[in-house]
Formats: structure tokens, sequence, C-alpha cells
């Protein structure tokens, strides 16, 4: 028989049993029983029969609470860290026992208070993958374009753009009505250059007629436009229309339709007020009165203007 010395392989040779103890009788009081378990690790039955594993971090008697951490506190050294107050994070602090602490999430960086913006209207504006600059916000009048792949301010070919945001209605009249927002002030001797894409319908046999008018004294115009005859989905195509010192522009008469059918007049012209002061208004109303229907300049209409002189 070889001495244990020599023994290549020295060692404790255990036989596993059931992890819960149940191959053993308990131990009389103050005894525990030590034993390998099938799991491949060491348990001791007490003499209530109660077992317990040993190196099972899972049931180490250090845990107290849900949510508690393990935490080194020097070589060789350990202590619980509780779970922290909902939402908290844990933080790095050289001041407490662990090193660590739960506080509140920090706000970050705020988009609001970025140091990139210097002024009322900057632009955040991509410039590469994962790269971005400001743009300074444009001068007054001028429009955001892109050329080249690049956004920029530009200036833009009208002074004012107005689109409706409702619809104005004229019934049972031939009467010219002042729409309630296709409208501008224009100064003694002022000239303006305008275009007015009239988005419309009708009831019927009432038609369409529009024109601009003066609230004060006269102007002179010239103009020409394109849209609906009154003909049934004509086009009518004009020639040019001069206006001499008059308060209102020539009619022009357009086709008409039903409410399911809107139609469309482009105008476009030079007017300059002459004599006085005045607001400058598109006017709408029935061509031919008729009762119970409707001229409808519609949402969406838009008047754009260029001040000349």
């Amino acid at each position: 028989m070889t001495k244990a010395s020599e023994n290549k392989f020295p060692g404790i040779l255990l036989n596993e049993a059931a992890n819960d103890g149940s191959d053993f009788t308990n131990p009389d009081a103050d005894y525990r029983r030590l034993f390998l378990g099938e799991d491949g690790q060491l348990h001791v039955k007490d003499s209530a029969g109660a077992v317990t594993g040993i190196g099972d971090v899972t049931t180490d008697a250090a845990w107290a609470a849900k949510g508690d951490l393990i935490v080194g506190t020097a070589n060789n050294t350990a202590a619980i860290l509780t779970a922290g107050t909902n939402d908290y994070v844990l933080t790095a602090a050289s001041g407490e026992a662990t090193g660590l602490k739960w506080a509140a999430a920090g706000a970050g960086t705020s988009m609001a208070t970025d140091t990139l913006w210097d002024a009322a209207g900057d632009l955040a504006v991509g410039t590469g993958a994962n790269t971005g600059g400001r743009l300074a916000i444009g001068t007054t009048g001028k429009i955001l374009k892109v050329v080249a792949g690049t956004p920029a301010w530009y200036t833009s070919e009208w002074d004012t753009i107005i689109v409706k945001a409702s619809d104005d209605t004229v019934t049972n009249s031939a009467t010219l009505v002042s729409d309630s927002e296709l409208l501008w002030t224009a100064a003694a001797g002022d000239m303006w250059r305008f275009e007015a894409t009239i988005i419309y319908h009708t009831d019927g046999t009432g038609d369409y007629k529009c024109d601009f008018g003066a609230s004060a004294g006269t102007f002179q115009a010239a103009f020409r436009y394109m849209g609906s005859d009154t003909t049934a989905n004509a086009i009518l195509v004009s020639t040019g229309i001069k206006d001499n010192d008059v308060t209102s522009t020539t009619d022009i008469a357009a086709g008409g339709g039903t409410t399911t059918v809107d139609r469309v007049i482009l105008i476009e012209g030079i007017i300059k007020e002459v004599s006085e002061a005045a607001t400058i208004s598109f006017r709408s109303a029935q061509n031919t009165q008729t009762a119970g229907q409707d001229a409808v300049t519609l949402t969406g209409s838009m008047l754009k203007l260029k001040k000349l002189l």
C-alpha cells in the first residue's frame, strides 16, 4: 500500500447525494451533516432537517432584501449596498463606505440650452454623417432653399404671400365683396406686382366673377388672367387688360359649375396706387345674381405681392 504522500492525485473522494439531504437521517442536536449534493455543491443538514448550501451565492446569508448588491470595500473585503430609490442610478462616490451610492439621474445636456445657439431663429443643420452645425436666421423676407444639397437663405421673389385660411361666400348677389384675407395696404404712388391663384366653386347658374378694388382714391392697373370660362370646363386665356384712374379693375367673368367641382383662375399684373393711401383687396360675387346660390372663394387661395416702387 502506497503512502498518501506518494499518491499522485491526493484528495478526498465524495459520493453525491440528493440535494435536499433525503439520503441521510438528521444529525443529533448541535451537529451538522456535510455532504456533496448532485449539483456539485457542498451542503449542510442540521438536526431539524434544514439543508443549506455552502458556496452557493444565491442562498448566501449576506442577502437581506431584494435589490441588495455586494460591493468590494477593500482587498478581500465586501459589504452590502441596499437597493436605491426607484429610477435612481448607481454613481461612483469615493466618500461612501462602498465607493458607490444611489443618486437621481442627471438632467444631461438640454437641446434648449445648447451652446450651438447664438440668436433667435438659429437652425441646427446636418453637415454630414453624425455631424451638424448652426444656420443663422436669414434677413427679413428671405426664404430657406436647398441648393446642391445645402440649405441656405435666399431672397424671395415675393415680399408677401397670403394664403386663405377660410372660405368667403357671397350669396344671391352680383355685387362684388372684398375678401376678408386677400388684401394689402398701398401708399399713394406705390406700385405693386401681384399674382393671385383663386380656388372657387359656385352652385351653378350664378357663375363667378372677381376683380381688385381700392378702399379709397383711384389707381392704374395692367393684368392678364387664365382659368375657367363661363362655358363648362373650357379654359379662358385673356389678352392684356389696362385700367386707368379706376377704383376697381375690369371684372373677370369665370366659369361656374357645382359645389362638388372646384375651379381655379390665375391673375397676374401690376397695380399703381395714384391718388391716396388705400387698402386694395380681391373681390368676388356671382356673375349673375341667382337666388339661393353661392359664389365661394375657397380656403387655400393665394395672393403673392412684390412692392416695385
